[in-house]
């Protein structure tokens, strides 16, 4: 294959009806090299990512794992970095929809976090429960009044 054909693959139109985009990108090798891109563009968010949890920046942290779970949802790297960055924020209101989207892959996939990751569940755990009260049950006749 010489050095144009992924380009002219890319700029003819499939000679068959039902040929799709992707095919043609198999076919001429630019899958390969989407996904390297893709693999790399993911590794750049992570590492920024972890420079702004070492900096204290966790919303720019957390907008690195963002970007970088929407390109791999299941880049455990990436769940970690959001689960460590929320942590940083110090609100249940970022670090619930992390932790349960990460439980939630894992589940699917039938796996188990890694040890680096478990570590920081458990920290998310430990902040959740010294840092949210115990709900009171009410009795009925405490509602009488209200309505």
């Amino acid at each position: 294959m010489t050095r144009t054909a992924p380009a002219s693959c890319w700029q003819r139109r499939p000679s068959s009806a039902g040929a799709s985009r992707s095919r043609i990108w198999r076919l001429s090798g630019l899958d390969t090299a989407i996904g390297r891109v893709e693999r790399v563009h993911v590794d750049v968010l992570l590492t920024l990512g972890e420079l702004r949890v070492a900096e204290g920046d966790a919303n720019e942290a957390l907008s690195c794992a963002e970007r970088a779970l929407r390109t791999d949802p299941y880049e455990e790297r990436a769940h970690r970095l959001a689960i460590a960055a929320a942590l940083l924020r110090r609100d249940a209101g970022a670090l619930d929809p992390v932790v349960a989207r990460a439980e939630r892959i894992w589940a699917e996939l039938g796996a188990h976090p890694e040890h680096r990751t478990g570590v920081l569940l458990r920290q998310a755990a430990a902040w959740r429960s010294r840092h949210t009260r115990p709900v009171r049950p009410v009795h009925p006749d405490e509602l009488a009044g209200t309505g």
